[in-house]
């Protein structure tokens, strides 16, 4: 996914002790340990290669980036090439690429569309008249019962 070192710098972060409320901007990395509610934005007309959630994490809002990687909670809109989730997600998940629910501790309850991040702006705005999803094109994903 990453050529260089360089390139796995984290370019934005919010620690774990950290409450943030409003835009992040970025082209980069962003790490998220704290809690976030808003947006994860891109900038100069491109979005974040890769945005983590870690697994004690909690955002509320609406993210785009190109690699999304959920461990902790998120609630709201995400936006990305490639999803993976490994923690709590409810919401809306648009995806171009590959989705992936890489942990059995998951908990899921979202509408899933694949539709191309060039329907997307760079601050995960839709394009066009494209604010309506045809139900045969959603999948949602709610968590199984405990037996």
């Amino acid at each position: 996914m990453f050529k260089s070192k360089k390139s796995l710098e984290v370019t934005s972060q919010i620690g774990a002790d950290e409450f943030f409320k409003g835009i992040i901007a970025s082209t980069g990395i962003v790490r998220v340990s704290g809690q976030v509610v808003g947006k994860i934005v891109g900038k100069d007309g491109r979005i974040p290669e890769l945005v983590i959630i870690e697994p004690n994490a909690h955002f509320r809002g609406q993210l785009i980036a190109r690699d999304v990687m959920i461990k902790g909670t998120f609630e709201g809109k995400c936006i990305g090439h490639h999803v993976t989730i490994a923690g709590d997600v409810s919401g809306f998940v648009f995806y171009d690429g590959s989705f992936t629910v890489n942990s059995s501790r998951a908990r899921v309850n979202f509408s899933l569309t694949t539709r191309s991040l060039s329907s997307f702006d760079v601050n995960g705005e839709e394009i066009g008249a494209l604010n309506t999803v045809a139900l045969s094109d959603v999948v949602t994903l709610k968590p199984a019962k405990a037996a």
